[in-house]
């Protein structure tokens, strides 16, 4: 058994992926669990993807998206800003065209506090779920993945017990 999970960006990829798995008949996970994603069948509210780097940057600066020392070197900074642009521009570009159900338990969480995806936002995901659903928010913003790591994996852990 295995299951699949995906923050951000990497939700609407994991959403995809079972949504593949279906489609060709193949065992389906045991849960798909994304986290502070809109749905795929949502589109993007404001596009950033199109700033210039003061602009991106700032933007990121806002919800704490970019380490503040990454800022003592520039090459690193113009590097990590180019790949930031780029999985930003792919997630803007991204819209299903209606949510498809995926076949296994769909579980949603994201971040109490997220300034990007609000709880209104996450709970679209109900729109793709075949059977189970479940939506979770947790102490944080959109990094509450990373910023409250025991809280995050003791849910992530709940949810496939």
């Amino acid at each position: 058994p295995y299951a699949i999970f995906g923050h951000s960006f990497g939700a609407l990829l994991g959403y995809e992926i079972a949504v593949g798995i279906a489609r060709r008949g193949l065992t389906p996970p045991r849960a798909l669990l994304v986290s502070a994603a809109r749905s795929p069948h949502t589109p993007v509210r404001r596009r950033v993807s199109d700033r210039d780097d003061a602009g991106l940057l700032a933007w990121l600066n806002s919800f704490g998206g970019i380490p503040s020392e990454l800022s003592r070197y520039p090459a690193y900074l113009r590097y990590a800003l180019r790949t930031v642009r780029r999985d930003l521009a792919l997630t803007e570009a991204y819209l299903a065209p209606g949510p498809e159900r995926v076949d296994c338990p769909l579980h949603v969480l994201g971040g109490a506090d997220d300034p990007l995806i609000s709880g209104a936002q996450l709970e679209r995901w109900r729109d793709c779920a075949a059977g189970e659903f479940s939506l979770r928010l947790l102490p944080g913003g959109h990094d509450y993945l990373f910023t409250g790591a025991p809280a995050a994996l003791d849910a992530l852990g709940t949810t496939l017990r």
